[in-house]
């Protein structure tokens, strides 16, 4: 067996440092539009604003991060977060094929022309709510099933294994059909290539 498991504590730290940043403009638009002062806030108030923020976070990680472990015979889906808790299991047989989501920022401007709106939905609205490590797996059986592993990272700098490339690789191993959203880039037509390779010495 081997598994993927999603960090978690990456991607709340993405999370947190995100939401973080942005918390200062927020601010600012408020004061400017209503004269809204923090001093204006209570304990209570800010109580209710903290715990609301780290129920948002917790939520955030409930629902984004899940291990994957590859057997001989099935895939898992788990998820060990309580109140997010899962398992889910898909065997090798009764899936058609599995789809890599191969950059988190692909789909959001495919219609737009404009190269100036495309950095500012870029920049400023896609980043604020989609992480740079935005990422998921889509399990076509007789049904589509996407799950959302945004811990578990990609093979680059010091990021510890294992990566989601080598899940890409091991399921393929698996005489599975794999493939990523887009292979546009010399990096995913490589690891495309290698595995379409080894179908064929097999």
């Amino acid at each position: 067996m081997q598994e993927f498991k999603s960090k978690i504590g990456n991607s709340l730290g993405t999370f947190f440092l995100l939401t973080i940043c942005y918390l200062p403009l927020f601010y600012f638009i408020l004061f400017l539009t209503t004269n809204f002062r923090l001093t204006q806030i209570t304990f209570l108030g800010w109580t209710i604003v903290v715990m609301t923020y780290f129920a948002i976070g917790y939520l955030y990680a409930g629902l984004t991060n899940n291990d994957i472990r590859v057997f001989d015979d099935r895939l898992e889906i788990v998820n060990k977060l309580p109140l997010f808790k899962k398992h889910v299991v898909f065997n090798f047989d009764k899936i058609n094929s599995i789809i890599f989501k191969h950059e988190w920022t692909e789909t959001f401007w495919n219609n737009i022309k404009s190269k100036l709106i495309k950095n500012v939905v870029t920049e400023f609205f896609v980043i604020a709510f989609f992480p740079y490590d935005y990422k998921w797996i889509k399990i076509k059986t007789d049904k589509d099933y996407q799950f959302y592993c945004l811990g578990l990272e990609m093979d680059y700098y010091d990021n510890e294994g294992p990566h989601f490339e080598e899940l890409f690789n091991a399921l393929a191993e698996k005489k599975i059909k794999v493939s990523w959203t887009d292979i546009s880039d010399i990096y995913y037509q490589q690891m495309t290539k290698n595995i379409e390779s080894k179908k064929q010495q097999t």
